[in-house]
């Protein structure tokens, strides 16, 4: 009976980070494609409207994963562990979106600096000659 018992909470484990890293997924499809939109048409609200999509969904999957624990009888502290991982989890898909726009942003500076530079170097060496 113990090699069953172990054998059930090895599967159950496994289940779990199943059901945890489907809940890490469904997050991420959440707040990729609006925190992208959001940085395509970036004005002054662009922060607060991101803080909110990651709010909004952040917490919208909180009761669906709370639900799974439940489900899992996971003590207090392992459970409240997870949401924070949960919430860390979505923040740095937030941070990835960020660093992948500013890199963007960077690309297209050097881009326009690079004409600007090249034009302004052909007008100098024509006023030279």
């Amino acid at each position: 009976q113990y090699i069953f018992s172990s054998g059930f909470i090895c599967i159950s484990k496994i289940i779990w980070l199943l059901c945890y890293l489907y809940l890490q997924e469904k997050l991420r499809k959440a707040l990729a494609e609006p925190v992208e939109s959001l940085f395509a048409a970036a004005d002054q609200t662009t922060w607060a409207s991101i803080r909110n999509v990651y709010k909004r969904e952040t917490e919208a999957i909180l009761p669906e994963f709370l639900k799974t624990l439940c489900g899992f009888e996971m003590e207090y502290a392992p459970a409240e562990e997870m949401v924070s991982k949960l919430r860390d989890y979505a923040r740095s898909v937030v941070e990835s979106k960020a660093k992948d726009e500013a890199s963007k942003v960077m690309i297209h500076m050097k881009e326009r600096l690079t004409k600007f530079s090249v034009l302004h170097i052909n007008r100098f060496l024509k006023l030279c000659v």
